[in-house]
């Protein structure tokens, strides 16, 4: 995980290190991140938007 991060993002991010030796946390973050797409109750468009809205409020690089 630590190296996917890595490639992807150029440094690993403090999360996956979080996540690489706490199993049960990266389990429940993907079953987190998930839910919405499983829920079907909003559509794949308006998720993305939610998404790319929430990483500018973070003032996440995408």
């Amino acid at each position: 995980m630590i190296e996917q991060s890595s490639r992807a993002f150029g440094e690993p991010l403090v999360s996956s290190g979080i996540q690489a030796y706490a199993p049960e946390i990266m389990k429940a973050s993907r079953a987190l991140g998930a839910a919405p797409a499983k829920s079907g109750l909003l559509p794949a468009l308006v998720r993305s938007l939610v998404c790319l809205r929430a990483a500018q409020i973070a003032g996440c690089p995408f």
